[in-house]
């Protein structure tokens, strides 16, 4: 349920992006680099650099860097006064790449403290990102569609993070009853981080 609504939410936000020919068609060294240092440099040593104080959060952490850009840059980035075109050349570059340098990256780097399994994890990014993309591009010109979803955009990503967290504290609700007060403590150092 948790992947099925994560795809959902995905799904919708594709139809913000137009997918065109010059999408794919310049800004590919600044993208290159930019993808090389946010995706791998700083992901790997801030990892390394936590697990020296507490290995938990470096695992942790380390997930939370290498998750593709989120749907909203290009927003941000028109709101900032910034490139959008830049911003949803990176956004859909990223949603991408990440299927494959995710699970690799994290076998590389994670193997010491975790069993990673690469497989999974690449099929949950296919599930995820490639899924609802090949679903968007026959429904993307389909004009009742197109208007229903993005007219309806924030509801659909509410709904969706709404039944993923439901569900993820459901799955975890033995752990959040036992220590409440522990999970208050890791949920207040996470909003810092």
């Amino acid at each position: 349920i948790i992947v099925v609504s994560l795809a959902t939410v995905i799904f919708a936000s594709f139809f913000k992006v137009t997918v065109d020919k010059s999408l794919f068609t310049s800004d590919w060294g600044e993208i290159s680099i930019y993808f090389a240092i946010r995706f791998v440099v700083l992901p790997v040593a801030v990892y390394f650099l936590l697990s020296l104080i507490n290995p938990f959060y470096a695992v942790v952490t380390y997930f939370i860097m290498v998750l593709p850009s989120a749907v909203s840059s290009p927003a941000f980035s028109a709101m900032n006064e910034g490139s959008v075109p830049l911003a949803l050349k990176i956004l859909i570059f990223t949603n991408f790449i990440t299927i494959v340098t995710i699970p690799i990256l994290s076998k590389l780097v994670l193997t010491q403290k975790l069993e990673i399994d690469s497989l999974h994890i690449f099929l949950m990014m296919v599930y995820t990102v490639v899924v609802p993309f090949v679903f968007y591009l026959p429904l993307r010109n389909v004009m009742v569609i197109k208007n229903a979803i993005s007219k309806n955009n924030p509801l659909i990503t509410a709904l969706g993070l709404m039944v993923i967290f439901v569900f993820s504290t459901s799955k975890n609700r033995e752990i959040i009853l036992t220590d409440p007060y522990k999970v208050f403590i890791y949920a207040a150092i996470s909003a810092l981080i």
